[in-house]
């Protein structure tokens, strides 16, 4: 018989743990991309049990990583922003007004098509669940800013920089997007070019 030396064990036991690690982290992907799917596929409201389904894994281990429904919206929408910024940037503020208003435009127009669904998702239980509200207040608070940002000089210069900053960020929001895009069918080349003009005249 051969004699197991000791940190032999401590090493089955390292990897044991690292293993159930990395399931949990595969688990919790998956879950993830599984809302993805429902949501582009129409369902924005899932049940746990529509999730595990589409992850391949048990209704239990949904909620093994996630506490809740509303914690997992959450993450969903904070993945969904994280992607979305990874691949489009804003205009520079520098840009001349007539090449910076149609440029930002299409930057927001490129956002709503990405992430529209999860958008609509998190809006179900947004006035439901504090966190799911709280996370929808932090973006919506972060897009402002970059219209500010972008916006910079001629906020600036602005007679009323207010109410000129209330006008851009909503012409800009998801709900005007919605409208056009949703309830109106428009598609994003007529959108854009019904929004630029609209835009412009508030400067």
């Amino acid at each position: 018989m051969g004699i197991q030396l000791e940190g032999s064990v401590d090493n089955d036991v390292d990897s044991e743990v690292d293993g159930r690690v990395l399931r949990g982290q595969r688990n919790r992907e998956a879950i993830v991309d599984a809302m993805f799917e429902l949501y582009a596929a129409g369902n924005l409201r899932p049940t746990a049990a529509q999730i595990a389904e589409a992850a391949g894994i048990s209704t239990r281990s949904v909620y093994h990583h996630f506490d809740d429904m509303e914690s997992l919206v959450a993450e969903v929408s904070a993945r969904a922003e994280d992607g979305v910024n990874a691949t489009t940037s804003r205009p520079d503020a520098d840009l001349e007004l007539d090449e910076k208003v149609p440029a930002f435009v299409q930057h927001r127009i490129t956002r709503w098509e990405k992430v529209h669904a999860v958008v609509r998702a998190a809006r179900l239980g947004e006035y439901a669940s504090p966190i799911v509200a709280n996370a929808l207040q932090v973006g919506r608070a972060r897009l402002r800013e970059d219209v500010e940002l972008t916006f910079a000089p001629e906020l600036a210069a602005a007679a009323d920089p207010g109410l000129l900053l209330e006008g851009l960020d909503l012409l800009f929001g998801f709900e005007v997007w919605e409208r056009l895009r949703l309830t109106q069918k428009l598609d994003p080349t007529t959108v854009a070019t019904l929004l630029t003009p609209l835009v412009r005249s508030l400067f």
